[in-house]
């Protein structure tokens, strides 16, 4: 069977309807729609209602297409006596499908994956059969008839929605941000995606989405993977540029061009909040570009469509600056399930949905699902949002990625490796007052630096080296998460934001750098107000490690503090606000930093989830 296959269930409180032929207009003996009673104009994801009688046999509604737009029209009942015929018409009046009851119920009529072939007024006719009579709802959706998916990135659970865990990576991070799922990738010619970690696959499928690009970035690309295979090293990835162009590769460890990079005026490289929307049906994509059609391409080898789905960001070679992306207001429509979709759907009859006029709907019966604010009132408009792993190789002279690496799409276990001791250290005294810091809230590295080298706290010299907006963890158990593209750094001055915004006692957020096989050093700040700067060599705690607790800190959940730490070969220092907290003699060491997150266990070793958000990273090397 085509379309999505879900192995957690159906949703049960949606419409689906008959497939009929996807892109050829079906031919028709039809006469034009009858000149019946109006109902008015219909939108996308938009339901509206009417009633069949003897006096109001058929009602007609019209809805405006973009030319080479995918549709389907659909009409339940919400009458047990009522049964329907639709007949869907072109801008002429010429019939362009005839729909059928999808099962022996009559409950669900529709007409399915129709092709508007010319920019205009469409119409969809529906017909009382027989002598039956009833209210009926009608939706109209682009691409498929099932509208499976939409998902506002809130990070609330319903059956609209997936499930997206946050992830962290050298190259690039991703996670929920202000009702949107950001990626960023920090790392030049990389390909980054993140997939939803629900088990669901879909085969023939539509999927939009909007994009927002924040900031100026020299270079962005933004898209879809598709027919993602489950080990993640078999996918489709169709995406658009800012060079104006869109491309369509399969990756099977190796990338395989279908369409090489292929310029359209519709792909505005000025177009910052794209909506993007891509229709697969067998083996052939038809992109779209603000509901307006881009292309249409077929994969002549047939690879594997089934698959889950993923949002991509990526960057191209020498790129030096930071890509973010944004993506929101997900939908995904899928082909009618019928047997599934009649045994859903008998429940509703006469409830869960909502008339355009914005009557109050009732509770769906099938499954629990309140659809009231789904169909009532006006139609949801897609803001816009977007994450994680690839690379691809296009040919030099169209500067694209090359196939360098296909990243993992899961954040690294929150599992410590090395374990990190679930024993705080042995508390020491506070140090001896340093002047403080006066430039800390500057934001500038050059200039924090500029202040510590006048203080005598770090030689003169060096560069910028890594910079990274943010950084999250999510997790109910200690681990670090490497960041820095696995560079090593030795003498360096490293800044950054720290928040922890779900906690608990005694946990702690912050960084591990200088990271090898044998040693670690630490800079944390605790929920409760402390600070931690130590070393662990091979997992010994260093004598002039540092724990106590600090009127420098901001304690409580949500709350920001700022965290500056100096090493110069054995030398290492860390302020907190710009307040002087902690020095001491460690090794010298040289290795890699990583986001560190401290999960303190209770009496009983349980832990509970906690959230570190690390913003603003810098590093400045000697």
């Amino acid at each position: 069977m085509t379309g999505r296959i879900r192995k957690q269930g159906v949703v049960a409180a949606l419409l689906l309807v008959l497939l009929i032929s996807m892109f050829a207009v079906p031919a028709g003996s039809q006469a034009a729609p009858l000149a019946q009673n109006t109902g008015g104009k219909v939108t996308f994801f938009n339901s509206v209602t009417g009633a069949l009688d003897a006096t109001t046999p058929a009602i007609t509604f019209t809805f405006d297409l973009l030319e080479n737009t995918i549709f389907s029209v659909s009409t339940w009942n919400r009458s047990d006596n009522l049964a329907v015929d639709i007949a869907v018409y072109g801008p002429g009046g010429e019939p362009m499908g005839e729909a059928f009851a999808v099962d022996d119920s009559s409950l669900v009529t529709g007409v399915e994956a129709v092709l508007a072939p010319v920019t205009g007024e469409y119409s969809a006719t529906v017909t009382r059969a027989g002598d039956t009579s009833g209210e009926f709802g009608l939706f109209l959706l682009p691409g498929y008839s099932f509208w499976d998916k939409w998902d506002i990135f809130e990070g609330e659970a319903d059956d609209l929605s997936l499930t997206w865990d946050p992830s962290v990576a050298q190259y690039s991070s991703s996670a929920l941000e202000n009702g949107t799922m950001v990626i960023e990738v920090f790392e030049q010619d990389t390909l980054s995606f993140i997939q939803p970690s629900d088990d669901l696959t879909w085969s023939d499928i539509y999927i939009q989405a909007d994009i927002q690009i924040q900031g100026s970035p020299t270079y962005f690309e933004y898209g879809f993977l598709l027919g993602m295979q489950p080990d993640v090293q078999e996918f489709y990835a169709i995406t658009f540029s800012s060079e104006g162009d869109w491309s369509l590769s399969y990756y099977s460890g190796e990338w395989t061009t279908i369409q090489p990079w292929t310029k359209s005026p519709l792909v505005d490289p000025a177009n910052i909040t794209p909506t993007v929307g891509i229709l697969l049906h067998d083996h052939t994509f038809r992109a779209y570009i603000d509901n307006q059609f881009v292309g249409e391409i077929t994969d002549a080898d047939a690879h594997p469509t089934e698959g889950s789905i993923a949002l991509v960001g990526a960057t191209t070679r020498e790129q030096t600056d930071t890509l973010t992306l944004a993506y929101d207001n997900l939908i995904i429509t899928a082909p009618s399930e019928l047997d599934s979709v009649a045994s859903a759907i008998e429940g509703e009859t006469g409830g869960g949905m909502v008339s355009a006029g914005g009557d109050e709907g009732e509770e769906g019966a099938a499954g629990g699902l309140d659809v009231s604010g789904l169909f009532g009132g006006a139609s949801p408009t897609p803001t816009r949002g977007l994450p994680f792993g690839a690379s691809a190789d296009e040919g030099a002279d169209q500067q694209k990625p090359t196939a360098t690496k296909v990243p993992p799409t899961k954040a690294p276990s929150a599992t410590p490796v090395p374990p990190t001791p679930t024993k705080k250290p042995t508390v020491a005294p506070p140090p001896t007052p340093d002047p403080s810091l006066t430039t800390w809230q500057n934001g500038s590295p050059q200039t924090v630096v500029g202040e510590l080298q006048q203080k005598g706290v770090v030689p003169a010299g060096g560069r910028s080296s890594l910079t990274v907006p943010s950084s999250y963890a999510d997790a109910s158990g200690s681990g670090f998460y490497p960041l820095g593209q696995g560079r090593n750094f030795r003498n360096f001055v490293l800044g950054f934001n720290v928040r922890l915004d779900i906690s608990g006692p005694e946990s702690a957020c912050g960084m591990h750098f200088r990271d090898n096989p044998g040693s670690r050093s630490v800079a944390l700040v605790t929920l409760d107000g402390s600070v931690f700067l130590g070393q662990f060599n091979n997992e010994v705690l260093h004598d002039s490690s540092l724990f106590y607790s600090s009127p420098a800190v901001l304690p409580g959940e949500g709350s920001t503090n700022n965290v500056i730490v100096t090493a110069i070969e054995d030398q290492m220092r860390m302020y907190v606000n710009g307040e002087f907290v902690a020095a001491g003699s460690f090794q010298a060491e040289s290795g890699g930093i990583a986001l560190q997150l401290l999960v303190v266990a209770d009496d009983t070793g349980a832990t509970q989830r906690h959230y570190c958000q690390l913003t603003d990273i810098w590093v400045w090397e000697f």
